[in-house]
């Protein structure tokens, strides 16, 4: 390091400590018990963003011979940390949002980093430095890599924030932000994180590397604050899951539908038509049944039922294993979970034991001791 400035050395080894910190952190998060997805989501970020973090000393000219096998491997971490973030960000505000099969298309283009960079990962030390970084190398064929992977980290990360500002839309107005403490907070947040990625993005396009440093030991910064107030505050999720819940039924779309119709063509579905036992039922395909909006449907079970649509339709499923156990108690559990619109083993064990605290096999051991 001896070509590299004090405050040089400073900042590097700062960023180094607080990376490390923060992959530590994620540890703490990911080993507590009565994990919650969200709970998992959240370590995943801190292990992204401090194993990124922690191989970016290394990423600029200067401390690339620290430790050349760390080359780019923040450049695909980050790209698959804008997704988790998006994700992450969307779980907090919704309670009812599921990651479904098209949110995987959001890793798709971690992929194609990973399968560009594959020729680089697997090259000795030297020959990584005698070719770094590619933009340098005239002759190289990974120069153009380069040029495009330099200039669009910090482009997904704004673009992850985005759409996540733009589906909380509804919180960005007056009434609702009169409404709200602790989402004012993390909107500014996100804004916050908005802003410092655009900074990101313009050091990596004018190659400053002092801004760029400073920009990465702030960010370190601002995730360590970020675990210091959710530790603080232990029910911040589900505070800020029931803030946005009241906000997004502020301006109610009820008044436009007959409630009571609604209500008895809902309680008719279930009840006779038992359409819980349709495995791919969802929040739209039972809104349109209803001919009322997802939004609609969603608002109306939150205030009529104090549910969500999941734990509406799965109450009604394990209602029906639990009829179904106790009428017969040497039936297959797995089968008769599948039968009452269940499509996986793991999702019917854990709605069965959120709705009676035991596990499927010990409710039917609880039957046949009484009977």
């Amino acid at each position: 390091m001896g070509c590299m400035s004090n405050s040089d050395v400073i900042l590097i080894f700062l960023i180094a400590a607080s990376s490390l910190q923060i992959l530590s952190l994620s540890l703490v998060i990911l080993v507590k018990r009565n994990q919650k997805q969200i709970n998992y989501i959240n370590g995943l970020i801190y292990f992204l963003y401090g194993m990124s973090h922690l191989c970016d000393t290394t990423y600029r000219q200067g401390t690339e011979y620290l430790s050349p096998h760390l080359l780019h491997i923040n450049t695909l971490l980050v790209f698959f940390l804008a997704p988790v973030i998006y994700i992450y960000f969307m779980m907090i505000l919704r309670e009812d949002y599921q990651v479904k099969m098209k949110h995987y298309f959001l890793i798709l283009p971690g992929i194609i980093v990973l399968l560009a960079l594959i020729p680089f990962y697997i090259l000795d030390a030297p020959s990584k430095l005698a070719i770094y970084p590619f933009i340098y190398n005239s002759h190289n064929p990974m120069k153009f890599i380069d040029l495009i992977l330099r200039n669009s980290r910090s482009v997904i990360i704004i673009i992850s924030f985005l759409l996540t500002l733009r589906s909380t839309f509804f919180l960005w107005n007056k009434r609702a932000l009169a409404h709200i403490k602790i989402i004012r907070r993390l909107l500014l947040y996100m804004a916050g994180w908005v802003f410092l990625a655009g900074v990101y993005g313009v050091a990596g396009f004018t190659g400053d590397v002092l801004v760029y440093r400073i920009a990465s030991l702030t960010g370190n910064f601002l995730l360590l604050l970020y675990f210091l107030f959710t530790c603080r505050d232990p029910d911040f999720f589900s505070k800020v899951q029931k803030e946005s819940t009241e906000i997004r039924y502020l301006n109610s779309r009820l008044k436009s539908i007959d409630k009571d119709k609604v209500l008895a063509q809902l309680n008719s579905l279930i009840t006779q038509e038992e359409i819980y036992k349709e495995s791919m039922l969802t929040l739209k395909t039972l809104s349109r049944e209803l001919a009322i909006t997802p939004s609609q449907l969603s608002e109306l079970l939150n205030s009529h039922y104090c549910t969500n649509f999941n734990n509406y339709i799965n109450s009604h499923r394990i209602d029906e294993v639990k009829k179904t156990l106790k009428d017969h108690p040497n039936v297959n559990i797995l089968q008769t979970a599948f039968e009452c619109g269940f499509n996986s083993k793991t999702a019917f064990n854990n709605a069965f034991r959120k709705f009676t605290n035991l596990s499927p096999s010990h409710y039917r051991k609880n039957i046949r001791s009484e009977s």
